[in-house]
């Protein structure tokens, strides 16, 4: 990430210089500050490396470091610019994580217990906050994950959290041997450390083997991983989000605070209850064109209904528990491709396919239909909610589609069109866990 030079104002320069002591790696605020010398003072020592110590007025730099030598540096310079230490550790935001929490940590209530949620590579537990905040204590369990002893003992406390201190590699080798498995897994993994450049791919890819079956993840990554083509463990987390979710990219001073602008993204993955399927469908023809159903085959339950690529394959008929309809049991059914962007799209049997409900900009009531659209061949053909609403998109749709209709017998069947920057959702509203002990079933309709 690219760091940005913070100015030390003369107050706060006043500040470090009179009233700090320091001793090793540790410097002690030993006179008593104004609110916003304080603030300032705090800013500077963060964005040089140090950990806050609650309730000792003291800020603590990595063991080997010295403060004394740090600080004069700083003073020196007259500015500081962020410390992205050893493992990579660049905070959290509370207000990003807060926020992203909100809008994408889609969490089933469970009857039998607790949600279980890991932070790996924690820090000061940003996203245990968030979560806790937003899922309410009583009803999570967090596992929050990070090496350093300094951001440890800042981590919020409490029945519903377990903190381990350790890296997130030796946990993760651990928790597969041991067979553990999460049902929501929130990360903001280190993108680059000295000898491995992209880590945070291997963060993300172990995270993904911890991910229970039902289960989502939401990584903040670095915004390429929404791109296509890339080689080697690049290309490898394109696949993997691709294939099992969805992203989009994140306010380029979405880590302002932390003094460092970059390209970030964030990412949702969510695992099927089921990976793989007994009955495969039958060829469309391409990915766009509506696919063909029997009537025979069997729903999946789940508790919240699943869009991706990967449930397309494994779980293509699902059945859902409508809350807002006195629980009734709606069928969902993969359809196709966006023509134009290649988004999954669905629809319920019953046709009622609003995307301001569960379906989102996976809903498929945009498609193209044959009976009302000339020259586009005899099947319907996949249009995502957000490019059926946007004029230039909706023509590149319509222009891809009356195209398709021209290929020849026999030609590829694979989709060429290239993937454009999703848009953002905005946060849903929050859902009280309820009494649900069907979520791992199958159901027979």
């Amino acid at each position: 990430m690219a760091a940005k030079w913070h100015v030390i104002s003369s107050a706060a320069s006043t500040a470090l210089a009179t009233s700090t002591a320091c001793e090793g790696p540790r410097v002690t605020i030993a006179s008593q500050l104004a609110p916003d010398h304080w603030r300032q003072v705090k800013t500077i020592l963060e964005k040089l490396g140090a950990v806050y110590v609650e309730r000792a007025s003291a800020f603590e730099f990595e063991p080997d470091r010295d403060a004394r030598t740090l600080l004069g540096e700083a003073l020196g310079a007259g500015r500081v610019m962020h410390d992205a230490n050893r493992f990579g550790y660049v905070p959290t935001p509370a207000e990003l994580a807060e926020d992203l929490v909100k809008a994408y940590a889609e969490c089933p209530p469970k009857s039998n217990g607790r949600v279980r949620v890991l932070e790996p590579s924690a820090g000061t537990g940003r996203f245990v906050t968030a979560a806790a905040e937003w899922i309410g204590r009583e009803w999570l369990h967090v596992t929050a994950v990070e090496p350093d002893a300094r951001r440890v003992r800042q981590i919020e406390r409490g029945e519903h959290v377990t903190v381990i201190e350790e890296t997130f590699e030796a946990f993760a080798a651990r928790a597969r041997a041991a067979g553990e498995r999460f049902d929501l897994i929130l990360m903001n993994p280190p993108f680059s450390v000295p000898g491995e450049a992209t880590i945070w791919v291997t963060h993300l890819r172990a995270a993904w083997q911890l991910l229970a079956p039902g289960g989502r993840l939401v990584a903040i990554v670095p915004a390429r991983v929404l791109r296509k083509g890339s080689r080697g463990p690049v290309g490898a987390a394109q696949e993997l989000v691709a294939f099992n979710g969805h992203g989009c990219e994140l306010e380029r001073d979405a880590f302002a605070e932390s003094g460092i602008v970059y390209d970030t993204a964030v990412v949702w993955l969510d695992r099927p209850l089921i990976e793989a399927f007994a009955a495969p469908l039958a060829p469309s023809g391409h990915p766009a064109h509506f696919r063909p159903y029997t009537g025979a085959e069997v729903p999946v339950l789940v508790q919240r209904a699943q869009l991706t690529r990967a449930a397309a394959r494994s779980m293509p008929v699902q059945a859902w528990r409508d809350g807002w309809r006195g629980g009734r049991v709606r069928i969902l059914r993969y359809c196709a491709e966006c023509i134009a962007c290649e988004l999954p799209v669905w629809g319920f049997d019953d046709g009622e396919n609003d995307p301001r409900g569960v379906l989102g900009e996976h809903s498929a009531g945009w498609s193209i239909d044959p009976d009302e659209v000339e020259d586009v061949g005899p099947t319907p053909i996949g249009v995502c909610a957000t490019c059926a609403n946007d004029g230039a998109s909706s023509k590149r749709a319509h222009d891809l589609a009356r195209a398709l209709a021209r290929r020849p017998a026999g030609a590829s069947a694979s989709s060429s069109h290239t993937l454009p920057q999703p848009p953002a959702r905005t946060p849903r509203t929050r859902r009280q866990p309820t009494d649900n002990t069907e979520g791992q079933l199958m159901l027979a309709i």
